[in-house]
């Protein structure tokens, strides 16, 4: 699963990279925040109920890439250690979407147990109503002459 949570990472990067060079004349470019505040970021989606079952890989390639940067910033790479932490941010982000999704399914599942539920609740009211109705003719007919 780590390598697949890290090639997913590397493609969002190519691509956001690449898209990003394609149509940017008129914004400028974004700002990735700082190492530290990656580090401050990936801390505060960990700390999320669920989110390790969800992402907990994602996460640990961001963090793994996180001390990469460091570790060659230490050394001097700056080039190298920049990319390094573009690869954390990006899978900081796919593991914040990875989180969501898995909320929004979560949500989803359980609008429809409540609309099944309803549903059932409607159809118990409907056959009682049909009952009542069907003992209400039941009584007239038994009370005409």
């Amino acid at each position: 699963m780590g390598r697949v949570a890290l090639a997913l990472v590397v493609a969002t990067v190519v691509l956001v990279g690449t898209t990003a060079s394609a149509q940017e004349p008129a914004r400028p470019p974004a700002v990735e925040p700082s190492a530290i505040e990656i580090g401050r970021r990936i801390d505060a989606l960990a700390a999320r109920r669920g989110v390790q079952q969800v992402a907990g890989d994602t996460l640990g390639q961001a963090r793994r890439a996180l001390a990469r940067a460091a570790e060659l910033e230490a050394a001097g790479r700056t080039v190298e250690a920049q990319r390094a932490s573009q690869i954390a941010w990006a899978a900081l982000l796919l593991a914040s979407r990875q989180w969501a999704w898995s909320e929004e399914r979560g949500a989803l599942r359980a609008a429809r147990r409540r609309v099944s539920a309803a549903q059932r609740a409607a159809e118990a009211e409907r056959e009682a109503l049909l009952h009542a109705a069907a003992e209400r003719a039941q009584l007239r007919r038994e009370a005409s002459p």
